[in-house]
């Protein structure tokens, strides 16, 4: 197992916020939105989640009540998440009156553990607000990590939120605005993408899943541009059609722009009358490696994405999305659907087949202050292990999903641009059809795929 250590926790990621439990279970995040792919995989609700970077400014701290102790009937405790060893892991918090919260801990202290929900928001909770199992899985927490926790680390989550709100929205502001630099983070070149180096990991560039995309054309050597090929048989889901001749290689990126077809097009009864295009890498990843791409979303109804699938395995057919979003919320949208045109939003699927005939779906998602099409955002994941995948944004780590079932089947890099049916292209003043060419374009400036070497 390798442990992932952080440094020190940003000044601008954290609110230190007290709140009695009723408001706690108010502000939690309720199941977070579902994918709807070829996979046939309904999408649910996305629920508005405050930016990790955005800061509010607490003008009173609000002391909870006294809480009173609760007995839980035994049936009605529930199992918390097994600890593994790493120290910000995210549990299954179940408090004394059988409410759940999916958190990190980030420290325990007395009779107290400061949580954080996936969102960023931080919470100082008494032990006595949480159910007998979590108050167990919370002290074995403090017994293996509670000595790791640094003394700037444990000031700061004890400091009121109303002497640093300044410092914060100073660090807000200069962040507003920020742009990806590849010259910026440590290991661009020789590792990932990322702000705070994995220690205990040395990377090394997987050739044939990698590309800068500074030649001419697109290399046919690494990626394959028609649908139908390999064993791949995916055109793209009505009313968007995958055409291979929709992707180009200009100014140092992968390009791939939408549109509306000349002519209605009719493939085996499905009519198709918008254009796409989907990118599929020829070799296929594994365990243990780390993929990434620096993407710049198109201002459309349709996708921009990066994940990876399976292939001809007799029993399992897994998918793991890395980044979906869309370019433009359709006014016929969903309702649920409202700020998918900002999101990093990932999956862990095992589709439906003759030997698991319900899919299975994990996920994780949060909101951005600015639409993915504003500018280049770097998406990336960490296959960690065949149980758990870290998903990294700008190169920062944002959260973790465990896999349903061992994830351990090889898998090919895919970038797909294609159309919703819970966000249709409107018949009339759709940006598909009227977008600039730069609107209806998705940007890929470079993929880059790394095979972890143990240290």
């Amino acid at each position: 197992m390798i442990v992932v250590v952080a440094i020190a926790l940003p000044a601008a990621l954290f609110l230190y916020l007290q709140t009695s439990e009723d408001e706690l279970v108010e502000q939690a995040v309720p199941e977070p939105v579902a994918k709807s792919a070829e996979r046939e995989v309904e999408p649910a609700p996305v629920v508005e989640v405050e930016l990790p970077r955005v800061v509010e400014v607490v003008e009173e701290q609000i002391v909870p009540e006294e809480p009173v102790p609760q007995e839980v009937p035994p049936q009605e405790v529930k199992e918390p998440v097994v600890i593994a060893d790493d120290r910000f892991k995210t549990y299954t918090l179940v408090s004394s009156g059988g409410r759940e919260l999916e958190a990190q801990i980030l420290d325990v202290v007395g009779e107290s553990a400061f949580i954080r929900r996936f969102d960023r928001r931080i919470f100082e909770i008494g032990f006595d607000r949480f159910d007998a199992k979590t108050q167990a899985l919370v002290e074995n927490w403090r017994e293996r990590y509670a000595h790791l926790v640094t003394d700037e680390q444990k000031a700061f989550l004890t400091t009121p939120p109303e002497e640093r709100v300044a410092e914060q929205e100073v660090a807000a502001i200069d962040s507003a605005d920020a742009q990806v630099d590849d010259g910026e983070l440590e290991g661009d070149v020789t590792g990932p993408y990322l702000k705070t180096r994995i220690r205990g990991v040395e990377w090394e560039l997987v050739d044939n899943m990698s590309d800068e995309f500074e030649g001419r054309r697109m290399d046919e050597d690494k990626w394959q541009l028609e649908p139908r090929a390999n064993g791949w048989v995916w055109i793209g889901r009505p009313p968007g059609l995958f055409r291979a001749e929709n992707v180009r290689v200009e100014d140092g990126k992968m390009k791939v722009t939408v549109g509306k077809l000349d002519e209605p097009v009719v493939v085996r009864g499905n009519e198709f009358l918008y254009e796409g295009a989907i990118v599929r890498s020829l070799n296929a990843g594994e365990v243990g490696w780390f993929y990434e791409c620096k993407m710049k979303a198109n201002a459309t109804e349709m996708s921009s994405t990066f994940w990876l699938m399976t292939k001809g395995h007799p029993i399992k057919k897994l998918e793991l999305d890395i980044q979906e979003c869309v370019g433009v919320v359709s006014p016929e949208a969903d309702p649920w659907a409202a700020g998918w045109d900002r999101i990093y939003h990932s999956n862990m699927i095992h589709r439906a087949n003759k030997h698991n005939p319900e899919p299975v779906q994990h996920q994780g998602s949060i909101k951005l202050d600015r639409k993915n099409s504003s500018r280049y955002f770097v998406y990336g994941a960490w296959w960690k292990s065949e149980y758990e995948v870290d998903f990294f944004l700008d190169g920062e780590y944002v959260y973790t999903i465990q896999a349903p079932i061992e994830w351990d089947v090889p898998a090919y890099l895919t970038m797909a641009i294609e159309t919703y049916d819970w966000n249709p292209v409107p018949e009339e003043e759709s940006r598909v059809e009227e977008g600039s060419e730069e609107e209806r374009t998705t940007s890929y400036e470079w993929v880059r795929t790394w095979k972890s070497i143990p240290n």
